[in-house]
């Protein structure tokens, strides 16, 4: 049964999200979905298992997350590693979250956001909530954080803090089905150490 449930959440991944993600730009290595875009910012899905997983059940995370090009650039300089900028991870990203099941795929834990299947046959439903959720919840808050990421590196060349404070406080609405991450929710100026990287590196 091990198995057979794994083989069905694995097969789940497969056939029904990875397609219409790679219709998106989407390109997939192992759990890991990534696209990057013209401006070399990068949209992340992860599908990451849960070691909770047991003979009859398959558990695992959904981590979305958006890093600006910049971004990955300060994470490479930070850890001198450069896997930061060819394989970014949600963990990573300047902003990420976890995207919540619904009760009627969750491990029924209510203090976690782990998904489950627990037979053969529900993999498929699974996947197409799974997949919905991705399209209307997910990728619409990814769109958003990261077009707020832009603006907000954008003063902080520019140098305005008016507009810094403004797109602090108006950071984009969180879904309720969304718990994330804003790694950089104190930036409030240019003495903040991510923006003084910015202005100290000069980069375009």
């Amino acid at each position: 049964m091990e198995r057979l449930v794994r083989r069905a959440y694995l097969d789940m991944i497969k056939t029904i999200l990875a397609p219409p993600l790679r219709e998106r730009g989407f390109v997939r290595s192992h759990g890991t979905f990534r696209r990057i875009d013209e401006y070399g910012d990068a949209t992340l899905l992860d599908i990451q298992g849960s070691m909770g997983s047991g003979i009859n059940e398959s558990m695992f995370y959904v981590n979305v997350g958006v890093s600006t090009s910049r971004w990955l650039r300060f994470r490479e300089a930070q850890f001198g590693d450069a896997r930061f900028r060819s394989h970014p991870t949600a963990s990573d990203a300047r902003w990420h979250g976890r995207l919540r099941p619904p009760p009627e795929h969750s491990d029924g834990m209510p203090w976690t956001d782990r998904w489950s299947i627990r037979t053969v046959e529900t993999a498929d439903l699974c996947g197409a909530a799974l997949r919905q959720a991705l399209e209307h919840v997910a990728l619409t808050a990814s769109a958003s954080w990261l077009a707020y990421c832009r603006r907000i590196e954008q003063a902080l060349l520019e140098r305005n803090a008016d507009e810094v404070v403004r797109l602090c406080e108006q950071r984009p609405r969180r879904p309720d089905t969304l718990k994330g991450i804003d790694q950089l929710d104190r930036i409030t100026d240019a003495e903040h150490f991510y923006a003084r990287w910015l202005l100290d590196g000069a980069l375009p």
